[in-house]
């Protein structure tokens, strides 16, 4: 049911947070998504940047640029998870061939994953979730790694505990939240109150 008109009502809601990016969600057709990111850039011309999430959907590099290229005239902050796990040539192609971050991490665990990913990858921004890198210590010591790379962290859903380790962790850059309405997670049915935003910032 996504119209321009829905994309155009959104963008406002979000931008209202005064948040560093806004997340847009991959249609499986990269076409039509150069389409949706051009109605929403033209609904927030001098909005924040955006993110779109290809949830591992698309072959290899080679298919992905020419429409992968066109999109940097939206202002993006990165490229997300465009692979399936491990398909470390692919991104690195795709990584060195935009002009833009490529951002990817959040269901891998293992310090020799992660590293692997800004070596062989080339992504240059590494997406961490607590719950899946091995829990608080696995998160920091990925986060460490990303680090000496020069590398910034973003975290993957479950804001209220990733905001905690954004506070203790220098390179965790950005903190991932979901609106509740969306229903994308429930965590935020599991606490007595919410996290407060205050100018773009939880």
């Amino acid at each position: 049911s996504e119209t321009s008109e829905t994309l155009t009502e959104l963008m406002h809601h979000m931008t209202s947070y005064g948040a560093a990016g806004i997340k847009i969600t991959s249609s499986a057709d990269l076409t039509r998504d150069t389409n949706r990111m051009r109605v929403c850039r033209a609904a927030i011309p001098d909005g924040p940047p955006f993110i779109i999430d290809l949830y591992g959907t698309v072959e290899n590099a080679a298919s992905t640029l020419p429409e992968a290229r066109k999109w940097e005239d939206f202002n993006m902050l990165w490229l997300e998870d465009p692979f399936e796990f491990d398909d470390y040539p692919n991104l690195m192609e795709l990584a060195d061939g935009l002009p833009y971050r490529v951002g990817v991490g959040d269901e891998h665990t293992g310090l020799r994953h992660f590293q692997r990913l800004i070596e062989q990858g080339h992504i240059s921004v590494l997406r961490l979730d607590a719950t899946a890198a091995g829990g608080v210590r696995g998160f920091i010591e990925a986060a460490k790694m990303a680090a000496a790379h020069n590398v910034p962290v973003s975290t993957h859903v479950y804001h209220f505990l990733h905001t905690q380790l954004a506070a203790a962790v220098p390179n965790v850059k950005y903190v991932e939240y979901m609106l509740p309405e969306s229903n994308a997670e429930s965590i935020h049915l599991l606490m007595n109150a919410a996290l407060n935003w205050d100018n773009g910032r939880l």
